[in-house]
Formats: structure tokens, sequence, C-alpha cells
């Protein structure tokens, strides 16, 4: 690959641990991405672009056998302006098991509804294709293209 043309990603940490939140920057485009732990969740309600709209990937592995499981949705900003973050918490109340979450938003709020349903739909596509994790989807995401 030409450096030229290389992309630029820098990941931060956010607290002095590796197992801790992590931001991701993209500098090819105005991408910005989250991997939080489940249990530091509400202590990052504060970062910038976490209630944006967005897609997020909940992440799963079983104790018993080391089999990773992953959840592919997406979220709107909501009326009360917690997209992301909004949506993810509420799965702390209505799925157990899954240990943290990855985020995927723009710092420019442009993601619009097409938008966010075809990256789901990409997601969990490559998800699929990889085999790497078992999806928990109920239904399959729809491209948003119509």
């Amino acid at each position: 690959m030409d450096a030229n043309n290389s992309t630029k990603v820098t990941l931060i940490l956010l607290e002095d641990d590796i197992d801790g939140p992590v931001q991701s920057k993209n500098f090819s485009w105005n991408g910005v991405a989250y991997k939080i732990p489940r249990p530091k969740l509400k202590e990052c309600e504060s970062l910038p672009n976490i209630n944006n709209s967005g897609v997020y990937l909940l992440l799963e592995r079983s104790k018993a056998t080391g089999e990773e499981f992953v959840y592919i949705g997406q979220a709107g900003e909501r009326e009360n302006d917690k997209g992301l973050l909004n949506r993810v918490l509420e799965h702390k109340k209505d799925m157990d098991d899954w240990i943290e979450a990855v985020m995927i938003t723009k710092s420019d709020e442009s993601l619009e509804a097409n938008d966010i349903s075809y990256f789901e739909y990409r997601f969990y596509e490559m998800a699929k294709e990889a085999g790497r994790f078992k999806l928990t989807n109920k239904k399959k995401p729809t491209s948003g293209m119509h």
C-alpha cells in the first residue's frame, strides 16, 4: 500500500487500562468508534459523539466454551439526545451476557437513517462471512437501500 494512501487511525485509552474504554478515530473520514466494557458504560456518557446516531456491536464470550457471540444493532438520535449510548444501555436490561460494546458513528452527526441501516447490514454480513462470531440477532438487518 502506498504510504500516502494509508489510513491513519488513532487509538486513545480513556483510562490507564487497555481493558477499559478505548476511542478510535479514523483520519480518512470523520468516523469515531468506541469500545466500552459493559460496567463502564454509564461513566462514558459525556464522551464526544456517544449520543449520535450510529451502529453498535454487543460482544459476548461463553465462559464454558470460549465461543464468541455478537449482536449488531443501530441507534438513531432520540428525543432525549441519547442515540447510541441510550440504545446500548437499554440492552443492559434485556440482554444479560454481553461484556462490551463497540459503537461507531461520525463526528459531524451526518449519518442518516439509510446510512445507519446500510452499515448495520454490512457489519452483519461481514460478521457472517468471517465466521468468527455467532450472530445473535433474531432477524437479518435490511440494507436500507430501497
